[in-house]
């Protein structure tokens, strides 16, 4: 990914720039050369379509209960190493970063086990040739695909996502097809080119150009765009379908812990909702572009219509589920944090009553010795009439227990209401004596 390399893709299909300029949209929220003119209106997308995709790694860490102080770590380390990352990546002709070198998005971190990366699928749709009016199948087109993941992470420290360090690995994205099981033999074996690549180390997403489109008819794919790109939206959806199963079985686990966890379960649930609520927003975008392909200005190929709106269909409900999915994982974990705050509530609430009670306790000792001393420290005193005197145990025990009893009658009469009655009464008698 060089400047020049972009220039010569640009100049050789006539590329809307807007698809570069959204493409390596890399610029920090807080940063000074943020126009902030990105999602853009749907008006002006009409011929780009951008589609996240999600892989899930794993790390094999020890099976001891995950500690929060080491997740919040690996959390700051994963955002240093990404800021720094995508601060190269927006140098672009200054940068390090060869030709075919992948790209990370977003860096999740879940456990001390599993983490995720987000990368992207640019695609532009530019038509060549103006088709007749009225006849949309005359229109010629080239579809430009941009992929994030190139050649394999290098196993650096710096970054916290490349895989051959602490024993880490990408999970395969698999997609569901029919019968496909029972197929397997047609399928070649993608490193069968002669080159070796460790798989533990490969994106699933730079998989994808292998053997593309062998589920779609070459007769519909030169007429319709959109059918032409129908295997990359199922590839999409499939990789944030797992993407949100894994959220849902951090879920279950998070909600179902013990109350002594409930501080650290709290951070978490913040952490996933704002990562729902950014999920959520992309997968409205890509909805929003099924629907403008369905527009005049994408060609259509009306000989095959049936089997193009088909698949068109069965895309649009994948994007509609996921949608809904995400939504409902988002109001689970409001809702989720909403009772654990509750109950946290009622927790501190239970401390402080159990508090009330131990300073209750302490009271009541204090009512005890508090008068036991004073009468201690009384006979203690050098003065003559105690001193001249051969008093025994019992004058103390004798002068003690009536102040106990006294003060005990303060404690547990309430003198301001038993002085409310007096008054009451004196001021009665005082009216019928006048």
């Amino acid at each position: 990914m060089t400047a020049p390399w972009i220039n010569n893709i640009g100049a050789r299909y006539v590329v809307d720039p807007e698809f570069f300029c959204r493409h390596l949209d890399f610029a920090p929220a807080n940063g000074n050369s943020n126009s902030f003119s990105i999602p853009a209106l749907p008006s002006s997308s009409g011929h780009l379509i951008e589609l996240p995709i999600i892989t899930i790694g794993k790390r094999m860490a020890s099976p001891d209960a995950p500690r929060a102080d080491k997740i919040n770590e690996l959390r700051s380390q994963g955002s240093s190493a990404l800021a720094a990352h995508h601060h190269q990546i927006s140098k672009l002709a200054f940068s390090k970063m060869n030709l075919g070198d992948s790209m990370v998005r977003n860096f999740h971190i879940f456990d001390e086990i599993h983490f995720a990366i987000e990368q992207r699928i640019s695609i532009c749709m530019q038509p060549t040739k103006k088709a007749k009016k009225g006849d949309r199948t005359s229109q010629t087109f080239t579809l430009l695909a941009w992929l994030d993941s190139g050649s394999d992470f290098p196993n650096l420290t710096s970054h916290p996502w490349s895989v051959g360090r602490s024993r880490s690995y990408f999970l395969p994205v698999i997609r569901h097809k029919s019968m496909v099981a029972l197929k397997c033999h047609l399928f070649t074996d993608p490193s069968s080119n002669g080159e070796e690549s460790n798989g533990d180390q490969i994106q699933s997403l730079s998989r994808l150009p292998h053997d593309y489109g062998r589920s779609l008819r070459p007769s519909i794919m030169a007429k319709d765009p959109f059918y032409t790109i129908i295997e990359i939206f199922n590839f999409a959806a499939s990789s944030q379908v797992q993407f949100l199963n894994l959220i849902d079985a951090q879920l279950d686990v998070h909600t179902s812990g013990p109350t002594s966890q409930d501080f650290e379960s709290l951070g978490y649930l913040k952490y996933i909702k704002h990562m729902l609520y950014g999920h959520l927003q992309k997968t409205k975008h890509v909805l929003e572009s099924i629907k403008n392909a369905q527009l005049p200005t994408w060609p259509k190929d009306d000989s095959n219509s049936e089997k193009a709106a088909a698949a068109a269909h069965n895309v649009e409900q994948d994007f509609q589920y996921i949608l809904d999915r995400t939504i409902s994982l988002h109001t689970r974990t409001t809702e989720s944090i909403s009772v654990l705050m509750s109950s946290m509530s009622i927790s501190e609430s239970q401390r402080a009553i159990t508090q009330a009670e131990r300073v209750g306790k302490l009271t009541l000792l204090a009512f005890i010795f508090v008068p036991l001393s004073f009468t201690t420290s009384f006979f203690g005193m050098n003065v003559q009439q105690i001193e001249g005197k051969n008093l025994g145990i019992w004058w103390w025990i004798a002068m003690s227990v009536p102040i106990v009893g006294l003060v005990f009658a303060l404690y547990f009469i309430d003198i301001s209401a038993l002085w409310g009655r007096v008054r009451g009464h004196f001021r009665y008698y005082i009216g019928l004596g006048t």
